[in-house]
């Protein structure tokens, strides 16, 4: 009789070296998108703070609370942008250490936060379809009763 409860084998890690070459390019690519994500992060923070000198030093009445709305706004939209950047960044790490030690725990920490990414823009990408029909929902109710006078 068979032992059901047996241990399964341990899986041999092992990737062909065809596969090596897509994977540094890969990691290159990575790279340079979350050094640009991180440049856009550091232009958005200047325009917080163009934001927040126009907004205090503003003559116009009711001016200054616009620019600070704004600049609250662009604030949340870095922070929401940090987080897939940062996951790019650390998948093209790991991988560009994995693809020079060869050690396993970089690679999976690796793939774990490309599926971080992969996860967090896909959650994104439903918060913004439901926000867009949201917005078709409350817009196409208010044009037919603008339009309709």
């Amino acid at each position: 009789m068979e032992n059901i409860f047996k241990k399964e084998e341990e899986t041999v890690f092992n990737l062909t070296d065809e596969i090596r070459p897509y994977l540094q390019e890969t990691a290159r690519w990575c790279r340079f998108l979350a050094i640009m994500g991180f440049i856009c992060m550091g232009l958005v923070v200047l325009g917080v703070a163009a934001f927040l000198l126009f907004g205090i030093y503003s003559k116009l009445p009711g001016n200054s609370m616009g620019m600070i709305g704004m600049a609250v706004v662009y604030v949340v939209v870095a922070v929401i942008y940090l987080f897939p950047t940062l996951y790019l960044f650390q998948f093209s790490n790991k991988i560009k250490h994995w693809l020079l030690t060869k050690d396993e725990n970089a690679f999976v920490t690796g793939f774990a936060n490309l599926k971080s990414f992969f996860r967090f823009i896909g959650i994104l990408t439903i918060i913004a379809i439901c926000f867009y029909g949201l917005m078709l929902l409350v817009m196409i109710p208010t044009m037919m009763v603008l339009f309709n006078r």
